[in-house]
């Protein structure tokens, strides 16, 4: 099997959408969120707002978060994205931005989603976006949670992608000294800003990312919620009804890009069964 073949297999996730999708923009404190909606062919058996990552891995992984929304939909689930304030289709200066107003961004598109409450909404969060979506869960939004590759904090999710800054600047030619990510953090927390794969990073954006905290809900959380690890195959791992592990081939879509789609149906169809209430 080549490697295209075996990273392109996705048959279960529908390149065209099930239904007409519709696509708009929501207004907040003078600045416009763009958001997708994907309708379920029928009446939705429950819905999930997807709560993505930001800077550029939003951009790298958005046509398989686009596939993933239009699974659920083809599966009766009708799901809701969006784009952070500063970041994709959206408005806003990203200089500006923080999870304090991208927490307010989810927890907008989370009002306006969930409407009459028909249909159980799941929050469903993806690496710095799982951190938003597990504080919204804490705050009493949803009826369910799902999160896909929750780091700690967002300390732990900046140094990851600065991380990878690190080893892209090793292929590129750097007049002066090349900084380590101890140096670029020195320098946010000093007042000054560090351009990150495009995203201009500030002070700001480190002081409330170190604040912003996994959330893990507590043994008295009568509301389902599930984290999904995502491992390198073969790595062995403890499954229960709260966390699952599941093998990813390489390279994890976040940072594949639209060219090599991995496959990922255990993910989705494990995702589909938990938010449509078949697992624990």
């Amino acid at each position: 099997m080549s490697y295209h073949d075996r990273f392109s297999s996705v048959e279960m996730i529908p390149l065209r959408p099930p239904v007409k999708e519709e696509f708009g923009f929501l207004d907040l404190e003078g600045e416009q969120i763009y958001y997708g909606r994907h309708p379920s062919p029928g009446k939705p058996s429950a819905k999930a707002l997807l709560i993505g990552p930001f800077g550029f891995e939003r951009l790298i992984s958005y046509t398989v978060w686009i596939r993933w929304a239009r699974a659920l939909a083809a599966s009766g689930v009708e799901s809701f994205h969006f784009d952070y304030r500063g970041v994709g289709e959206s408005s806003g200066d990203f200089r500006q931005m923080s999870p304090v107003e991208w927490l307010a961004d989810a927890r907008l598109c989370a009002n306006h989603f969930s409407g009459d409450g028909s249909a159980p909404l799941t929050l469903m969060g993806i690496r710095f976006g799982a951190l938003i979506a597990s504080q919204l869960f804490a705050e009493g939004v949803g009826d369910r949670l799902l999160l896909w590759g929750p780091p700690k904090s967002g300390t732990n999710a900046l140094l990851e992608v600065l991380r990878r800054k690190i080893i892209t600047n090793l292929t590129e030619k750097i007049t002066g000294q090349r900084k380590n990510r101890s140096e670029y953090v020195a320098e946010m927390k000093s007042g000054g800003t560090i351009d990150v794969e495009g995203f201009l990073w500030t002070q700001r954006l480190w002081e409330e990312s170190e604040k912003l905290l996994l959330s893990v809900p507590s043994q008295k959380e009568a509301r389902p919620w599930q984290a999904i690890y995502l491992k390198s195959a073969g790595k062995k791992a403890k499954n229960d009804a709260h966390y699952q592990y599941i093998p990813l081939p390489t390279a994890p879509f976040w940072i594949s890009g639209s060219v090599i789609l991995p496959d990922l149906t255990d993910l989705f169809q494990q995702s589909i069964d938990f938010i449509k209430h078949k697992s624990a």
